[in-house]
């Protein structure tokens, strides 16, 4: 039976990488979510997920996680880029969340990306 799930090596699985991604990387804002990516010399593009308690309870966290993944893995948005792609829901995230708005807030970062509209991911303060 063929596994449809998401390879770990599509995933940021290390503290390390997502502070790189954000200390050094880029930011993107969709409806639903931010988006912060930084290169990688991997050659491919990995996703890692940041959903605080602030977004609800473990299930509805979880459901978001899922989704995400799902998308990412059915779009491949930027996959030639080699990017660590960061994605943190909003907390005024649709609720409940859809895969179909899911897939147009990656839809929407690729044509962000692609357009050059991207700032830096670093907070101040």
């Amino acid at each position: 039976m063929k596994k449809f799930g998401l390879p770990r090596s599509r995933r940021l699985l290390h503290h390390g990488a997502y502070m790189r991604v954000q200390k050094t990387g880029l930011k993107i804002v969709t409806g639903n979510f931010l988006f912060l990516f930084h290169q990688n010399e991997i050659g491919v593009t990995r996703l890692g997920i940041a959903a605080s308690r602030k977004l609800g309870n473990a299930v509805t966290r979880n459901r978001i996680r899922r989704m995400l993944r799902e998308a990412f893995r059915l779009l491949r948005p930027l996959a030639d880029e080699s990017l660590d792609l960061v994605a943190i829901p909003r907390r005024h995230i649709e609720n409940p969340l859809s895969l179909a708005a899911v897939m147009r807030s990656f839809e929407e970062l690729k044509e962000k990306y692609q357009r050059g509209e991207t700032r830096t991911a670093e907070r101040s303060g």
